[in-house]
């Protein structure tokens, strides 16, 4: 699939550009999502304990932890 040769590229393009300031978590394309939305329901409300939910959950976690992090180099 060329979309999917596409976004790879992209990945791995950004990361070794960019390196540790990527996020480590990949969101892959799932018709989760897409359900969640014509639903009018977050992912984590629509399908709670389904993939998306999962990769959705492991993001906003690294999220909190670069943030934590950030937070307490600038107050050392």
């Amino acid at each position: 699939n060329a979309r999917l040769t596409l976004h790879q590229l992209y990945d791995e393009l950004l990361r070794s550009t960019y390196g540790g300031d990527v996020f480590e978590t990949r969101v892959p394309y799932a018709a989760d999502f897409k359900e969640a939305i014509s639903k009018r329901q977050p992912i984590g409300v629509y399908k709670p304990r389904g993939a998306s939910a999962k990769v959705i959950k492991a993001l906003a976690d690294e999220l909190l932890r670069r943030w934590e992090t950030s937070v307490e180099e600038e107050a050392a």
